[in-house]
Order: C-alpha cells, then structure tokens, then sequence
C-alpha cells in the first residue's frame, strides 16, 4: 500500500485542496494522512509515508535531512505560487524535493534556473517540475459550488437579518501587530532564505494603514450604507484580537468578525467584497462574480507587482474612494459583475492556470506518477546530507545552549516572565487530526455523482 502524508499550513486556506487530491488517491488505493507543520514527527514513525507534500519548498533541514536519507519522497504544493512582489523572490531551499507543482510559467521559469544552478551533493538533485495551476481554484468552479456553505445558511450563522446587503472584507496584516523586535527577526530569517527580500517593515507599515483605513470605511459604510451589514474575516496569520476589540470598544452594531471558515464561505455571502492590497480574494471574488474593492496604499506600489495592483476595477486609496466605488456598485452592479469576471479569467488562465475544476485531480495523478519512479540518493549524498544537517543540527542545539540565550532570555527565566507570543492568539489556523474527514464526506456526494 502506498503512503502519502500532507502536510498543511492554513486550515481554512489550504486543507479543503490537500484533502480533494488525497480523495482521488484514496480513490486509486492510496493510504493518506494529514499533520500540521512541526507535527509530523510521529506520524512520519507510525504511518510510514512512501511521500510527503509540503507548503512550501523550505522545512527544517535536519527534517527534511531524514527523510531523504530514508528514501521517502517529497513533493511541494506551493501555496504561495502567484508571487505578487515588486522585485520578484522566492524561497531557496537547501535540500530539494522530488517534485514541484506551479501555478505559472514565470515561477516555474526563474526557480528552475535556480535549481539547475545549484543542485549538489548537499541538496540533491534538481526537482521535477510540472506546471499545473493552483489547486485551491477548483473550489471557485460552479462544479463545486455544494461544499461551501450557502448565504442563507451562514446568516443564519452568524445571526445576520435575512434583509441586510452584505460588505465582506479579507484583510492582511499578519504583521501589524509585531514590535519592531520582531520585524528584526522576521526580516533576518527573510533574508537567509528568499532569492530577493522584502523589506519587512515596509510591509507591515502598509499594512497598518490599511488597517487603519478599514476602520474608517467600516464606520463610514454603517454611516451611509445602513443597509450594508460588514462581515471582516481576519488573515489567518493574523490576530483577531484587533478587530473584536474594535467592535466592542466603539460598540459597532453592523460588523461580524468571521474568525472561521474558508475564503468561499466568506465569499458565499458577499453583494460587494473589498480586500487589502494584492490579496488573492480580489481575484476570488471576481471571478465569482462579485464586485470586489481592493484598498491600496500610495506606498503599495514600492512593494506590490503591478500585475496585481492593477486587477482590481475599484482600487481605494481612502474611506472616501470607497464609498464612490460602492455607489458606482449599486448602479451598475451587472456591469460591474461582468467586467470583473473577464478580467478575473484572463487573470486567472495566466496567474492561477486552467480554471476547469480539474486542478486537485491533476495533482493526484502526478503524485501517483512520482509514487511509482525509483528515486534513489547516492550513499555520498546521503553521507552528506547527514552530516551537514542531522550532524550539524546537534552541534547547534549543543553551542545554543551556551551562545543563544540571550539577556532578556535569561532574565525572563529568572524572574519567570513570558514574553507574549501572538501565534497563540491566531484562530483556528492549525488543522487537527481528523479534520480532513469532513471534506471527504462533501467530496463523496459530488465526485461520485
């Protein structure tokens, strides 16, 4: 029996895809598992996987170290494959997986050039690459309109009146809330591992004024649009902290803070959807034909390609643009719906590839091709491999024990204080064991129709 584990990064994000393609192979006679990041390790013990499917192409290299020493396959679903920097980067992995999944053919291009140059004995050899669009497309596909949950359903959810147009908004500011300590931190590790870095702070100065514009659009629709009820559903990087103690502080009657469900449920309920610059539901939204606002920054285009900036047909860069682009909505909503819908599939069939509900199953037939190629490293490679990272992984845990404490470290340990971790605070983000077996009973009423 063959094995394929999946590891899965977001759960409202990216478990529903990683369980359709492990319902097809289920399908063929496949075992398949399910574990979050840096919770693999018993079940790589006990469930013996044959092939494990990354996020993303960089894992502990000690981890990664192992399996390939072991003969177990590893293949990345990138679930960041739309790259929407400025200055294009990605990230470079020490050891390379067997196989690589792309949305799109610059990704697939400027990384290939990458791996070609760099294999080695350290980092194996060069993946196989296949160019496949983004599998998460296929549930924005009418074919699979019967898995997310219908408008009625979730207002009734979260107790909205029936009578209520709906504004729904995604934000992205997963870094708002980090000191600048943490940027440090954050832009160092981005730094070591990203063909072209970000500047970090930018980011997340962009992103707390787009906050802050959020808050004014919010109370200016509930102002001037009172029949507009705001349903914000938080990045799942992001703390919901911010916005329910903005509902609660200003005592906010027209906005729900959505901390569950996936970007279709949220979608499923939207007349208008506004979302932060370059975010994927602009384009998620248009292409389900509601009209969507994106909120952009006058530094946004420092940072953000111009390919994504420019996708969306209302792009705000205050309250006030805005509340024109809702009225200019509420007149022309058909006209609205069908623009954005063609920009949206010309976006999609370049960024996001073949929109024809058939992405998942494309993935599962490839994973079933890799599970049947004899991929061997050589002893030297495997000798290397362990010594550079298993080996080397030791010693560094041996020198952080005298090097890597840092002061404020010691003295937290001293005098017993905790320094506040947000991750903590994010909602719902890490998927639990079983939790993939919920998508499998929808899949089972529609695949098998």
């Amino acid at each position: 029996m063959k094995r394929v584990l999946f590891i899965v990064d977001h759960k409202h994000r990216d478990l529903a895809a990683s369980a359709l393609i492990g319902f097809y192979l289920k399908k063929d006679g496949y075992e398949v598992a399910y574990c979050a990041p840096w919770h693999e390790d018993k079940i790589v013990k006990e469930f013996s996987p044959n092939i494990i499917v990354l996020p993303k192409p960089i894992y502990k290299n000690h981890i990664f170290a192992s399996w390939k020493i072991n003969d177990i396959k590893v293949a990345v679903n990138d679930v960041e494959g739309n790259l929407q920097q400025k200055e294009f980067g990605f990230l470079k992995p020490k050891i390379f997986p067997d196989q690589y999944f792309y949305w799109n053919e610059i990704f697939y291009e400027r990384q290939g050039e990458f791996f070609e140059k760099e294999q080695n004995g350290f980092t194996g050899k060069a993946p196989e690459r296949i160019l496949i669009g983004c599998p998460r497309i296929d549930f924005l596909h009418p074919k699979f309109d019967s898995v997310n949950k219908t408008k009625k359903e979730l207002l009734n959810e979260f107790i909205i009146p029936s009578d209520k147009k709906i504004i729904t908004i995604a934000t992205a500011g997963s870094s708002a809330d980090l000191s600048d300590e943490d940027l440090h931190k954050v832009q160092e590790n981005v730094n070591t591992r990203n063909s072209n870095p970000p500047d970090v702070f930018l980011e997340a100065s962009i992103y707390r004024e787009l906050r802050e514009m959020t808050v004014k659009i919010i109370e200016e629709v509930a102002a001037n649009f009172p029949q507009y009820h705001v349903v914000l559903k938080p990045h799942p990087n992001e703390v919901p902290k911010f916005w329910v103690d903005l509902v609660e502080e200003k005592n906010l009657k027209n906005i729900t803070i959505m901390k569950s469900g996936t970007i279709n449920d949220l979608l499923n309920l939207a007349d208008i959807h506004m979302a932060h610059n370059v975010c994927t539901s602009t384009f998620e939204a248009m292409i389900k034909r509601v009209p969507s606002i994106e909120m952009q920054t006058e530094r946004s285009k420092i940072l953000f390609s111009e390919k994504d900036l420019k996708l969306p047909l209302f792009p705000v860069k205050n309250a006030d643009e805005a509340l024109r682009s809702i009225s200019k909505i509420e007149d022309d909503r058909n006209k609205c719906t069908d623009k954005g819908f063609l920009l949206a599939n010309e976006f999609c069939e370049k960024w996001y590839g073949k929109f024809d509900g058939k992405r998942c199953l494309e993935y599962a037939e490839n994973i079933k091709k890799l599970s049947n190629k004899k991929i061997l490293l050589s002893k030297l490679s495997k000798t290397k491999m362990y010594f550079r990272f298993i080996i080397g992984n030791e010693i560094s845990k041996l020198i952080g024990k005298f090097q890597r404490l840092s002061m404020k470290k010691i003295l937290e340990k001293v005098k017993g204080i905790k320094q506040k971790d947000w991750t903590d605070e994010r909602h719902d983000k890490t998927i639990q064991p079983g939790d993939e077996k919920f998508w499998f009973e929808k899949f089972e009423k529609i695949i098998n129709e």
